[in-house]
């Protein structure tokens, strides 16, 4: 039928054919029996468990799923509520959306905030992307000082892009 399957404990996404094939995970192991919307209803499930430790994975989880399915306001719903929890990843992913316009209109200064949450999260690209703000004055005044502070910051913390885009500077 076409639907691929995506591993609920890693992520993977596996298509139909590859599927047929295998039984489980070939990262993780777990099960890939399951179709995405039978994913998709697990993840709603953890919802409904009375562990935070598992509600923003799986509000995120949710969102991306809907993302790669194209259902961009069901997807901006389950990130955003995610990044509201304070999970990095998915602030980082809504100031994705944002920047490029994923299914919704562009808009650099909600990107820009909430790529500075994400920083403010300790999530490492965000920084870096941040620091091309700065660099090409996208939202903030051109500020080559802060570009540079971005950058060695993520730097010294090993991210290959920003010791790069240091050394270009």
């Amino acid at each position: 039928n076409g639907d691929n399957f995506i591993c609920f404990v890693c992520g993977i996404i596996c298509c139909d054919s590859c599927s047929k094939h295998i039984d489980k995970c070939p990262l993780c192991r777990a099960t890939l029996r399951l179709s995405l919307t039978e994913r998709i209803n697990h993840f709603e499930n953890l919802l409904k468990r009375d562990n935070y430790n598992y509600l923003y994975f799986a509000q995120y989880r949710i969102g991306s799923s809907f993302l790669f399915l194209k259902r961009y306001a069901e997807s901006l719903y389950w990130m955003e509520s995610s990044a509201m929890m304070g999970f990095s990843l998915a602030q980082y992913m809504m100031g994705y959306i944002f920047l490029k316009g994923i299914g919704i209109p562009k808009n650099i200064e909600l990107s820009f905030e909430w790529f500075k949450l994400s920083d403010k999260n300790h999530f490492l690209n965000a920084k870096t992307v941040i620091a091309y703000f700065y660099l090409k004055g996208l939202h903030v005044e051109k500020n080559l000082s802060e570009a540079k502070n971005y950058f060695l910051n993520a730097s010294v913390r090993g991210h290959s892009l920003a010791q790069n885009n240091l050394g270009n500077i």
